[in-house]
């Protein structure tokens, strides 16, 4: 959920946009919001949710507002609270030694994401940021304040023209300023303020390219830091398949929902910056009526398709299943498609073989496997 899209950061290769919009979900809605989650999770009870507050910057919300969502989420879930787990995605510019309570309060045993790039001039705060603080100061402020308060969080790099042959440096960063947190290491996406950029995307070969190497730094490394997405495709490579991020296992609109501020619903957050077809309003509309919105039915089925066609006879299936809708909307235009970042991966996957030898799983080419499995 994005309780507002506003931002006081105006990093360079943004994805949300300009950040302008400064609506908000009200407060006294909470209750409202959190009401058809709760029969959700009566009428499916060994299921969870993860609730992640994204943004924009949802600092700005101010501490009263997350306090009032426990409060909610208590009140209305009653014994199935526990069974929603909260993470917050900030660029921690904000944080102060008196959000501690209010956020040990909100994630529990859940974490706090947040983003950072060790290049100069790509990640900058703007309006409404602390007077006189550049990005990289705050960032560290922040993680050195979470650090010493045993609050877990994990860090987002956007890998750019700027990264390219520069994969061991940037795990070397990350590793050496906290191996306990982890990091992601995301291709920068063509939307938002990055639509604009002169120079700065990366092609697939490139991410590909930055991906493997990437990999034989983490590998040499004795994988001493939780890299992904190479953790999760490794997991994957194992046998375990509940390893796979969202982009990764062909089933996110069963999964995922994207919730704008004044409660509108997508496939997903990136949905939502995307501008995809809404999915109905979680303040009006019955759950269930969204959850059956046509399109999420037809992404239900798009694993099968692919597996039927550009994805026919890909031998790295069972670790990618097609990747994210939305990438192969903003490479094809056309979210049936497969991946943008389909070379990306197949060159990583098979420098892994290499690395690694085959999947202990097995893959396309060692059986058969129906897209209706996943």
């Amino acid at each position: 959920m994005k309780p507002t899209l506003a931002c006081n950061a105006a990093c360079r290769y943004c994805a949300s946009g300009e950040g302008e919009d400064h609506a908000r979900f009200p407060e006294s809605a909470l209750p409202e919001l959190f009401r058809p989650f709760g029969e959700w999770l009566q009428a499916h009870p060994g299921e969870r949710v993860c609730w992640i507050w994204h943004g924009g910057e949802p600092l700005l919300m101010g501490r009263a507002f997350y306090e009032a969502v426990v409060d909610a989420q208590r009140a209305v879930l009653g014994p199935d609270a526990p069974r929603i787990r909260n993470v917050v995605q900030s660029n921690l510019s904000l944080l102060t030694p008196e959000w501690i309570p209010t956020l040990r309060r909100l994630v529990g045993r859940g974490s706090i994401g947040t983003s950072f790039d060790p290049v100069p001039g790509w990640r900058l705060l703007g309006r409404g940021a602390p007077a006189g603080e550049a990005y990289d100061d705050a960032w560290l402020r922040g993680t050195e304040l979470l650090r010493r308060s045993g609050v877990r969080y994990g860090t987002v790099y956007v890998v750019h023209s700027e990264s390219v042959g520069r994969a061991g440096e940037m795990y070397r960063f990350f590793r050496n300023h906290d191996s306990g947190a982890g990091a992601r290491f995301n291709p920068l996406y063509i939307e938002g303020r990055a639509e604009g950029l002169d120079a700065g995307p990366v092609s697939p070969e490139e991410y590909g390219r930055f991906l493997i190497d990437l990999f034989d730094a983490w590998q040499a490394d004795g994988r001493r830091m939780k890299a992904m997405p190479l953790a999760e495709w490794l997991g994957a490579w194992q046998g375990e398949e509940r390893c796979l991020c969202c982009d990764s296992r062909g089933s996110c609109a069963a999964t995922h929902l994207g919730i704008a501020p004044d409660g509108a619903v997508y496939t997903c957050g990136r949905g939502l910056d995307t501008g995809t077809t809404s999915h109905g309003n979680i303040l009006r509309d019955p759950l269930e009526v969204i959850l059956a919105h046509p399109h999420r039915k037809a992404l239900l089925g798009r694993a099968e398709s692919l597996r039927s066609g550009p994805c026919a006879g890909c031998e790295w299936w069972e670790l990618c299943h097609g990747g994210c809708p939305h990438d192969a909307l903003l490479g094809w235009g056309d979210e049936q498609r497969e991946t943008l970042w389909c070379e990306s991966r197949q060159m990583l996957f098979a420098h892994m073989r290499e690395a690694l030898g085959p999947p202990e799983g097995g893959c396309a080419s060692d059986r058969e496997v129906s897209g209706a499995e996943h």
